[in-house]
């Protein structure tokens, strides 16, 4: 299956910013493959002059989010793993270290939803918890 969908992305850091959302939405891909499913999209607010274009791969124990263009970063989760992310920007890398709490799906008819709760440190920096929240529906 392969649909052209709409891309809703919703990151919240709770604990760092009050519980602030940070929201893009977009037009994308979806497909299932091999057992996993993949979303396709580009993210123009990661760096505005330079496109980064985003593939989000998840079956029932994991999640891996890879940007490259504006932001060049590999993002794992697994629950109850961490993993240490070198995370790229503008100013330079960060070291990340992302310990996931927990990793929900649901897939319906032309509709896809994924949410990921994990703990966030950088550079040895307690970020607290955070929730990454992406929903996906055919056009």
């Amino acid at each position: 299956m392969e649909d052209n969908v709409m891309i809703k992305v919703v990151g919240i850091q709770a604990e760092a910013n009050d519980g602030e959302a940070i929201e893009l939405q977009t037009t994308g891909r979806w497909y299932h493959k091999n057992g996993k499913d993949y979303l396709l999209y580009i993210d123009h607010q990661l760096n505005i002059d330079v496109p980064t274009k985003t593939r989000v791969t998840f079956d029932g124990s994991s999640v891996s989010v890879i940007r490259s263009g504006g932001t060049n970063t590999h993002l794992l989760f697994e629950t109850g793993v961490s993993h240490i992310i070198p995370y790229e920007t503008a100013f330079g890398i960060l070291e990340m270290v992302s310990s996931t709490k927990s990793i929900d799906k649901e897939v319906s008819q032309g509709r896809i939803e994924l949410k990921v709760t994990y703990n966030l440190e950088i550079n040895n920096s307690d970020m607290g918890l955070n929730v990454f929240h992406i929903t996906a529906t055919s056009l």
